[in-house]
């Protein structure tokens, strides 16, 4: 077990609550805050786990003023123990305004041997890692810039809404993110489907059609759709209800986007009209 906040907050891998006394609550992330992998990739948890979870230990440490709190995970689970601490690392950023370096000092002991680093979604063997500190001094920034923000129990937390986010993650409901708030939004790319806006497969699985967005993006402040894949829809949809409309699509077996791909995306980016790029 190690120390988060002296006397408050821990963080254990199993059940150790006895090491912590007999005033100890034990708080467990494993099957509660996942990743979802599409293969054997890893990363950490999306934002909307990250707000939750401080809204759950907020209120579980303010019902329970004289108790220690214990961050539990699955023994052994190296991916559960990486994201317990990647969000109480996040927590002490977002309510403290802890620096990422004194983060970083704070969970030492976190190294490659206990947390498992987080890897791409490729499906060869992965060359490159990304690494908790990565991950909460992206945080930090995030914070810096005002972008998000501790909103405790409000869903307002700076330029994200956990309510929002929550309702347009779902895969019935397009499967959005505003990336970078006033710049990117990310959303699965849409089908054609004559007049319907989303149709049902036999499987469960959903599919939008383009006029599915059009309110959406309009309200988010999006002026621009940039298609990387395929076409599976007419560009003319977008275009005929106002957005400008750009296709960058490279071969489907490359795992990165060719130089020529890259540097026309950030032409764009830095060009696009004032509004966000979808």
């Amino acid at each position: 077990m190690h120390c988060v906040v002296e006397d408050k907050l821990y963080i254990a891998s199993g059940d150790l609550k006895e090491d912590a006394g007999g005033n100890a609550r034990e708080l467990w992330t494993s099957g509660v805050y996942n990743y979802e992998p599409l293969y054997d990739d890893f990363g950490p948890v999306k934002l909307s786990h990250v707000i939750r979870f401080c809204q759950r230990l907020d209120s579980e440490m303010a019902s329970h003023p004289d108790d220690k709190v214990v961050v539990c995970v699955d023994a052994g689970d190296a991916r559960d123990l990486a994201n317990a601490v990647f969000m109480l690392g996040c927590y002490l950023i977002l309510k403290f305004k802890t620096s990422a370096d004194r983060v970083r000092k704070c969970f030492a002991w976190a190294d490659e041997t206990l947390c498992e680093p987080f890897r791409d979604s490729s499906t060869g063997k992965a060359d490159f890692f990304i690494h908790l500190n990565d991950c909460w001094r992206a945080m930090e920034k995030a914070r810096l810039r005002d972008w998000i923000r501790y909103g405790g129990k409000s869903g307002s937390w700076g330029e994200y809404n956990v309510n929002e986010y929550e309702h347009y993650d779902s895969l019935a409901n397009g499967r959005l993110h505003i990336v970078v708030p006033g710049k990117f939004v990310a959303f699965k790319g849409p089908k054609n489907l004559g007049e319907d806006k989303y149709q049902d497969g036999a499987d469960g699985a959903r599919q939008f059609g383009p006029s599915y967005y059009f309110e959406i993006f309009h309200a988010m402040g999006v002026t621009a759709v940039v298609r990387l894949n395929e076409s599976e829809y007419d560009d003319a949809d977008f275009e005929e209800e106002g957005f400008d409309h750009h296709h960058l699509e490279w071969p489907a077996s490359a795992s990165c986007p060719p130089d020529r791909v890259a540097h026309a995306f950030a032409r764009l980016a830095d060009s696009s009209r004032r509004g966000l790029l979808a």
